[in-house]
């Protein structure tokens, strides 16, 4: 149900916010108390001092009302019937799973993915409908959304109780998620960035020799060239015959090519002259020296859709990446404060102001490619990534990751419930960019990449984390990513990495069948607990484990355990610096010019560990600026310690005046190291400068205190605790042991495996080893049985990829286990597609059998051809 609520008057009306979808629109108006019926419940609506409570089936409310302001800045306070967790509100990275007793500013940014939605434990979720900054705050029963602009309240109450209840309503109301090809549900092989051509083919080619699966490359920025920022113009000497590649590949290789575009566009190009003379640009200044286009007009979609059609789609480009869509005004340049009077100081959107706007920038932008791509080809699904979303965007063949994150243990332990509560935000396909995408700076302390086996141990666990993520894609910059830059066969890391690799291509028949229950069913892929276990209250806490689909349990390995980081160099410690005028840390002065011509900006920062990429630090011009730090240092202990800087570009350093390191001049990264004599709690002022003129820009300092410090490799006993929530049981996927639910374990984690378990009442269908999504037929079907209940999976087939599937081109397969007679009935097959399989052969195995595990050096307990008749074969 739809309540609104202006100034004047209130009423409620089940409108649509995002997708017209034939519900009638008309309003009803609240003046005592409504009721309404649907098959399963009776739902009431009750006013009292123009207040409502809702309530199901006759029982006390679940939730009121209690206070509302419907003026310009809008708001509402509700209080819930108890105090169940609260889940949802988009990606945010401090590591929140449940939002009960928190408070968020949902304003999109970099890492930060703001929807206005949450769903309690206890079955009823609320849609706050404003795409303004909304501030959400609760407080035991509490709760209040409050938004920075507006023309009146309105949201959406959806009941459940079951939480695959409640997207399925949140889905009619904003769109439900098409198919993506199943390419799609591959692996995706992207970094900052391949340079040329010949490394995109060099990459594919190698992945091919060493059988690796893989179906999709990502081709990140600056293939335009000297050309202005994602101008959509491809420089010919860098990727010469573009046209050519992409056919090559696909051909070829079967490897898809995504590129990166991005809002804002470089000045002095054609697309920005025409939409800049159609005054759809903003002048709010960006990093690339470029400027952002308003989405929010459907002639500047259709100035930007020529341009890309052009130099892109034209070619056979069709899967985009959108980077930058919060947009980046709003992001980690500025505080999100700067970044948000920055864009309120902006000229009006085509939608209207920014403060009423400003979070669904995303959607409108990735909507108007979504609907041009989809009237360009009908043989081709879209698939469009994107650093932000929005309520809807699911609806336009969106998918979101979250953005630029650090390499640490830490922030790979808070991507689990940043991905949960995305998925539990209605949007169902999300990605972390495997290993982080800074190993140095931001808090990432891997300056040596993959070459280090703290990091590749770090890679090996978020790679098996990604694995069972709706979008399995590695990026980042600093090393390189791919399988073979860990090691080579016969080597730990390697080994893992590619046995994951395999796993996740065996596991696509499961997959795919999941995503189809995503898009015909209203389904989540990756599931926060409470999906599934919504009445089993021990579950509510845990946020480091998920379901992946219906029968998958992951409870992925967040610690290290074999490799500590190598910590011999460290950041110099914040309690070892003071400021010239006596604060913790170095002052930080920022300027424009070579040469420290104007000051910009000055800071108080805590450490020297930065990676700005191919952005611009505070307030500065994104070339030819200069940086100056300056602290008095103090160190606890006598004797001589090393200091090492580590930069691109030019540094100098500054000891009581006297200059230690003097390497001002242009230059690829690279470090420098002297030794300073350092008396105990004597300080010595200490002034670092550095110099960028364009590319890449990076400065750490780091120092090491005498005699080193001796951390190096050490051995830790690699398990975790895993909790196996009430039901019939569970079975471990590596060994084929069983579990009783409700009960908190300790499991063996060797780097090989991540703690992986199978609800009973499963089961699984395995495909073939394949180096790409379709290169052998599904026609020798493995299947899992996972006794101690009755099971049903439906298998999902069609052609892989085009909107046949909408005109009911594709066929379903029922498999059924009767658990306590033994048996297993296969249904007739439903449906047909062009290409379907005749006949296949089907291979059973149970897990209750000896040996019941992943790895099956035994024969099958049956075997039978399935024909697609309905067939039954007793174990």
């Amino acid at each position: 149900m739809s309540i609104s609520m202006t100034p004047t008057y209130r009423y409620i009306a089940p409108n649509i916010i995002h997708v017209s979808r034939g519900v009638p629109t008309e309003s009803l108006f609240v003046k005592e108390q409504n009721t309404y019926e649907s098959e399963e419940r009776r739902i009431t609506v009750q006013q009292d001092n123009n207040q409502l409570t809702f309530s199901v089936d006759g029982h006390a409310p679940f939730l009121s009302e209690i206070t509302a302001q419907a003026h310009s800045a809008v708001s509402q306070v509700f209080v819930s019937a108890d105090t169940s967790p609260l889940f949802g509100l988009g990606q945010h990275p401090e590591g929140v799973y449940n939002w009960r007793n928190q408070k968020v500013r949902m304003c999109q940014s970099n890492k930060r993915i703001s929807v206005p939605f949450i769903m309690s434990a206890d079955g009823w979720g609320i849609l706050w409908d404003s795409s303004s900054v909304t501030h959400f705050e609760s407080e035991q029963e509490r709760i209040s959304f409050s938004s920075d602009g507006g023309q009146g309240i309105s949201y959406y109450v959806i009941c459940g109780p079951e939480w695959d209840q409640i997207i399925h309503g949140y889905r009619l109301l904003t769109g439900d998620a098409p198919l993506f090809a199943r390419s799609a549900y591959g692996y995706w092989q992207s970094k900052e960035r391949y340079c040329d051509r010949n490394e995109v083919e060099a990459v594919a080619s190698e992945f091919r020799a060493r059988k690796l699966p893989i179906d999709n490359l990502v081709q990140d920025w600056k293939y335009w060239g000297e050309n202005p920022w994602s101008s959509m113009l491809v420089d010919e000497a860098v990727f010469p015959d573009l046209a050519g590649m992409i056919t090559d590949m696909e051909n070829k290789q079967n490897i898809n090519l995504m590129f990166s575009i991005w809002p804002v566009i470089g000045d002095n190009c054609p697309l920005s002259d025409e939409l800049d003379d159609h005054g759809h640009l903003f002048d709010c200044p960006h990093w690339s020296n470029g400027r952002f286009y308003d989405p929010y007009s459907q002639e500047a979609q259709d100035i930007y859709w020529k341009h890309l059609k052009a130099g892109l789609v034209d070619q056979g480009a069709f899967y985009m990446w959108t980077d930058g869509t919060e947009p980046e005004l709003i992001s980690s340049i500025w505080t999100e404060e700067e970044s948000l009077e920055a864009a309120y100081l902006q000229k009006d959107t085509a939608a209207g102001p920014w403060r009423e706007v400003a979070n669904a920038y995303s959607l409108v932008h990735v909507k108007g490619l979504y609907e041009r791509l989809r009237k360009e080809r009908n043989d081709k699904r879209v698939f469009i990534l994107s650093r932000s979303s929005y309520a809807g965007q699911q609806h336009y063949g969106g998918a979101a990751w979250s953005g630029d994150i650090s390499s640490s243990w830490q922030v790979l332990r808070e991507q689990i419930p940043a991905g949960l509560n995305y998925c539990a935000s209605g949007l169902p396909y999300w990605a972390t960019d495997i290993g982080g995408f800074f190993t140095s700076g931001f808090g990432a302390n891997f300056p040596d990449g993959c070459k280090d086996n703290a990091y590749r141990e770090l890679y090996v666990r978020w790679f098996q984390y990604g694995a069972f993520c709706p979008i399995f894609r590695s990026h980042g910059t600093g090393t390189p990513r791919e399988v073979w830059q860990f090691g080579e066969p016969g080597d730990w890391a390697y080994d893992t990495i590619e046995q994951y690799l395999n796993l996740r291509y065996r596991l696509l028949p499961y997959i795919y069948s999941e995503a189809w229950s995503v898009t015909n069913n209203g389904s989540t892929m990756m599931r926060a607990l409470p999906f599934d276990f919504r009445k089993d209250t021990t579950a509510h806490d845990i946020d480091d484990q998920f379901m992946f689909g219906q029968s998958l349990l992951v409870a992925p390995m967040t610690k290290p355990v074999t490799h500590q980081p190598v910590c011999d160099w460290m950041p110099v410690e914040t309690k070892q610096m003071t400021t010239p005028d006596g604060q913790p840390g170095l002052l930080v002065e920022f300027f424009d010019g070579t040469n420290f011509e104007t000051l910009k900006n000055s800071q108080v920062h805590t450490q020297v560990d930065y990676n700005w990429s191919g952005a611009a630090p505070e307030g500065v011009r994104n070339v030819d600026y200069t940086i100056r730090w300056t602290t008095d240092l103090t160190v606890g202990q006598d004797g001589e310690y090393e200091i090492c800087v580590r930069c691109t570009n030019g540094t100098r350093l500054f000891v009581d005046g006297e200059i230690i390191i003097d390497s001002w001049e242009e230059g690829a990264e690279y470090e420098r190291i002297c030794k300073l004599d350092f008396t105990a709690n004597t300080s010595k002022r200490v002034v670092l400068e550095f110099l960028h003129t364009s590319g890449p820009s990076k400065m750490s300092l780091y120092t090491r205190p005498p005699k080193g410090v001796a951390f190096g490799e050490v051995l830790v006993e690699p398990k975790r605790e895993v909790y196996l929530p009430e039901s019939q049981g569970w079975w471990n996927f590596w060994t084929g042991e069983f579990y009783t639910g409700s009960q908190t374990i300790i499991e063996d984690c060797p780097i090989e495996h991540l703690p992986l378990f199978v609800k009973a009442g499963s089961i699984i269908p395995f495909g073939p080893y394949v180096q790409y999504h379709d290169e052998k037929p599904l026609d020798d079907l493995e299947l899992r049985i996972y006794t101690g209940d009755n099971a049903t999976f439906t298998l999902y087939e069609d052609s892989g990829d085009g909107y046949q599937y909408e005109d009911k081109e594709y066929t379903e397969i029922v498999f059924s286990w009767d658990d306590k007679n033994g048996e297993l009935t296969v249904s007739d097959i439903i449906g047909s597609f062009k290409g379907q399989l005749e006949s296949r052969t089907c291979k059973v195995y149970l897990s209750n059998s000896p040996d019941g595990g992943m790895d099956l050096d035994r024969a099958p307990d049956a075997v039978f051809e399935y024909t697609g008749k309905r067939h039954s074969v007793k174990l």
